[in-house]
Formats: C-alpha cells, sequence, structure tokens
C-alpha cells in the first residue's frame, strides 16, 4: 500500500512519524516537502529539508520535472495525508473518490467570527466545502479543530484525533533532582520552572513573569528557566527587572531541539501560557515525555487531547483558563508547595505519552485505514489516543465565542 504525506516542510516534530511510517511501509511510504525551510525556522533549531540518510523524503520544489513527477505518485496512490498547501495536490483524488486525510490545526484561532472576513471565507470554501466527501477524512491535530469543523458542516463523522509526534528522549539527558516535600531554601530545594519558544505576544509569556511576581511575594523556592527569542525579549526581560526576578528568573537564548530536551529533563515544571493561537504545541509532548508536570493554558490545541485528570495513571496535567494569570499563580503554588504532586503528574505524563509516540500513531493510522477501506468506517477502532473519534469540544474550563 501507497502512503504519501504531503507538507510544506520537514522538521523535527514530523521526523519521527515519517520514520515510524517508513519502518511499516518502506519504499511505498513518500514524505513530499513542497517548501525549503525558510531562515527564521533554521535560526531556531530547525533543520534542513534535505535530511542525510533518510531514504523516503522528496522535494517538489527542486524542479518541474520532479513536482511533475511527485504529483503523479500522490494522485495515484491508495492513501494521502495532507496538509492543506495547495489543493491541486488532491483535487482529483477527491473527486475520484480516493481515500484521502487532511490534517489541520484549529482553522478559527482568533475566533469563528472570522468565517465573515474574506480571506477566510474563500478558503473555507475552496478547501472544505467543496472537496467535501465521504472519502475525505480529517485527522484533527487539536482540541478545538473538530468544533471548527462541526460548525462548517464538513467532515461529519470523518473526524479523528491526530497532532504531533515527537520521539520521547531514550534516557534523561540530565539527572533530574527530585524537590524535596518541605522545600526552606533556594540552595537546596528550589522548583525549577521552564518556558520554551518563539517570544512571541500570543505566547503570553508576561504571564508566567507576573505569575512569578506573585510567587515571590509569597517567599516560594522557585526558578523559572526561559529558553528562545523573538519580538517581547527585550520588554520580558524589562518586565524582570523592574519587578526584581533577576534572582527568580534566566533568560538563554534560541538553543538546538536537543538542547532543549536537556533543558527539560533538569525541570520539574513546564508552563505553556499560549492563547490559542498555539495550534497544537508540540513543546507538552516533549515535556510530557521528559516526566514535567505541564501547567497550560486552555487555548494550546494539545492540551485537551494530552492532559487530563482522573485517568488509570492519574492526573496528567493541570489546565487553566487562557489568560487568568491568578489562576496559574495559584496552580503553581500549590505545586511548589507539594512537590509530591509535581512527582506524580511527572509519571502519570510519562505514562500517557507512551499511546502517543509516532510507532503508535503510524500503526493506528494504518488500521484506520484498512477499517475505512473495508466499509466499517472505524466505528470504535480505539477509545482514546491517536485515531479515535475526535468529540466536538467547545473550551476548556472556561466559555468563549
Amino acid at each position: 500500500m501507497e502512503v504519501v504525506f504531503i507538507t510544506n516542510m520537514y522538521n523535527h516534530h514530523t521526523g519521527p512519524l515519517g520514520d515510524a511510517f517508513y519502518k511499516l511501509l518502506g519504499k511505498d511510504y513518500y514524505h513530499i516537502c513542497t517548501e525549503p525551510v525558510d531562515d527564521e525556522r533554521l535560526s531556531l533549531g530547525w533543520i534542513e529539508n534535505d535530511v542525510e540518510n533518510t531514504k523516503y523524503l522528496y522535494f517538489s520544489y527542486t524542479s518541474p520535472d520532479e513536482e511533475m513527477r511527485l504529483r503523479k505518485i500522490a494522485d495515484r496512490a491508495d492513501v494521502v495525508i495532507y496538509g492543506g498547501m495547495d489543493r491541486s495536490w488532491i483535487s482529483g483524488r477527491i473527486q475520484r473518490g480516493l481515500l484521502t486525510f487532511r490534517y489541520a490545526e484549529r482553522l478559527f484561532k482568533k475566533g469563528f467570527w472570522r468565517i465573515i472576513h474574506p480571506k477566510y471565507l474563500k478558503d473555507v470554501y475552496m478547501n472544505h466545502w467543496t472537496l467535501n466527501s465521504p472519502n475525505f477524512h480529517l485527522l484533527c491535530a487539536s482540541t478545538y479543530c473538530a468544533l471548527d469543523m462541526s460548525r462548517l458542516r464538513v467532515y461529519n463523522g470523518r473526524m479523528w484525533k491526530w497532532g504531533y509526534f515527537t520521539q520521547a528522549p531514550e534516557k534523561p539527558a540530565v539527572k533530574r533532582e527530585k524537590a524535596s516535600k518541605a522545600p526552606k531554601t533556594f540552595k537546596t530545594s528550589v522548583v525549577e520552572i521552564l518556558w520554551c519558544g518563539r517570544m512571541l505576544k500570543w505566547k503570553q509569556v508576561d504571564h508566567l513573569l507576573k505569575a512569578a511576581v506573585k510567587l515571590k511575594k509569597e517567599g516560594l523556592p522557585f526558578h523559572i528557566t526561559i529558553v528562545g527569542e523573538g519580538v517581547e525579549e527585550r520588554s520580558l526581560k524589562q518586565f524582570s527587572q523592574k519587578h526584581g526576578l533577576d534572582t527568580h528568573v534566566t533568560f538563554h537564548g534560541s538553543v538546538s531541539p536537543t538542547e532543549v530536551l536537556h533543558y527539560m529533563a533538569a525541570s520539574h515544571i513546564y508552563v505553556l501560557p499560549s492563547n490559542y493561537q498555539e495550534g497544537w504545541g508540540a513543546v507538552v509532548n516533549e515535556a510530557m515525555s521528559s516526566g514535567c508536570c505541564v501547567v497550560s493554558s486552555s487555548g494550546v490545541g494539545s492540551a485537551g487531547f494530552l492532559i487530563s485528570s482522573g485517568t488509570k495513571s492519574g492526573t496528567t496535567g493541570f489546565i487553566y483558563k487562557n489568560g487568568n494569570i491568578s489562576e496559574l499563580s495559584t496552580i503553581l503554588s500549590r505545586l511548589i508547595r507539594n512537590p509530591e504532586i509535581i512527582s506524580d503528574t511527572g509519571t502519570a505524563a510519562l505514562e500517557t505519552m507512551k499511546l502517543w509516540t509516532p510507532e503508535i500513531a503510524a500503526r493506528r493510522f494504518m488500521e484506520l485505514v484498512s477499517s475505512i477501506s473495508s466499509g466499517a468506517a472505524g466505528k470504535n477502532l480505539f477509545a482514546e489516543g491517536p485515531c479515535s473519534r475526535a468529540e466536538v469540544i467547545k473550551h476548556l474550563n472556561e466559555k468563549r465565542e
């Protein structure tokens, strides 16, 4: 069975899934990249598309002849996973009823009202309404993706949980010291908190710093490491200095994806305060796979899929209302005062991520394809995790829109 995965560019978040598919399918798996990695992402530690010894990678942008050859492969393949770059890659398949999957984060990251904007309305018409057909399925790479699509009345009964599947580190890169149950001094019992990424407005890193001000006033032993760079870096550093956080907050520049894992392995808590523009948030995968206790905004796309309470393995993280700094600081205060909760949550997170590996995602996808092809439509194939049915979830911990 030939499977073609079409995406704009290769990166360290899609690579592990590609490797898993290649192990299952060998030469029958094609990962087509339609554009080179841009300079901004390269500066943040991303790797070039042309990864050495990656036999399944193909590049349509290298020449018109190569693009034509790859388009023919995609047009005839048994299954195509499509990232939504150019509908001409799949429109012929849809017309002929060939099995095709679109993978997508949520459409309306800034609110459903944007449907009235001509640009959004055109995109919805061209890439969803006119392509809607029984053999066109959706892989939801966001908790809120199914909500957006249900409002458009497309992919009815054909939406499946998906995401980004990072490779868990085989062993911790750095030995992580557990916080004591009764922290007393900064030197011996500091709870390490981490944030990594691009410092953009919608990442809301300032919310973490504002929570830190409250934690400092409580006299709690904590330290925050901020890794990355971006347009908000200067203002964040100024805020930290203004509020006397110099001994509590350390800023680092951008580092490689491997070095990010080092920081995670040395941290107890990972905080992701982004708003709804954080389509998925692969750092949640990485942090949970590193045994961190993750505290996430409800706006983060992966939060509803990966973080839960009352599961067999226990609470796997904490979700607070997007933008609610008081709730964020309250959760962090509780965790710092009760480090055993941090440890238990990190252990439960590790168990959860065993279900969200690239290998399981690839294998489950092939099982889903087999079920759909046999006429069973994937009904009740998986109860949870990748390729289980994506439910319509309005908003975690809040009312919005």
